[in-house]
């Protein structure tokens, strides 16, 4: 358990560093599982560490639902797609509560869709191939500009 409060602890520090928040620590802090898994995620996004997986020259293939209707171009080839991958959520901080965006992924390389229009809710696979040029993914918080937002709440 200790080490598990060291780990929240530097996440914490280094996540309040990169957006230049000063946060104090304090020693009676409560928090969860899922606070720490939120904020390692978290994490990860904002230094990088998602973006570039290695594929293993295997196809990476994504299952989107989406939201509200969509229509696909005639034109197979995808250049690049993003995806909100769920809703953004609170991870508290000590003395403090994060707003985290939802992380947002975009794959840039060949890819291939269907060629149609989707209804809200409809599941469907876009397939990017390494096999037929570069695939890169790039992670962040947030589309449009969004950021965490730190503020003064209950723990």
């Amino acid at each position: 358990m200790l080490g598990v409060a060291l780990d929240y602890t530097h996440l914490a520090r280094e996540f309040a560093r990169r957006h230049q928040w000063a946060i104090q620590f304090r020693p009676k802090f409560i928090y969860n599982y899922e606070d720490h898994q939120r904020l390692a995620d978290a994490f990860d996004i904002v230094s990088g560490a998602r973006d570039n997986v290695e594929l293993g020259g295997k196809p990476l293939v994504i299952t989107a639902v989406f939201t509200h209707e969509v229509q696909v171009s005639e034109q197979q080839d995808l250049g690049s797609l993003k995806f909100v991958a769920g809703d953004g959520s609170r991870v508290p901080m000590f003395d403090w509560q994060i707003e985290l965006p939802p992380p947002v992924f975009e794959v840039t390389g060949v890819g291939e869709a269907p060629r149609r229009s989707y209804k809200a809710g409809r599941k469907v696979n876009f397939k990017f191939d390494p096999r037929k040029g570069p695939v890169s993914v790039k992670w962040t918080l947030g589309q449009d500009g969004a950021a965490p937002t730190l503020f003064r709440g209950p723990t």
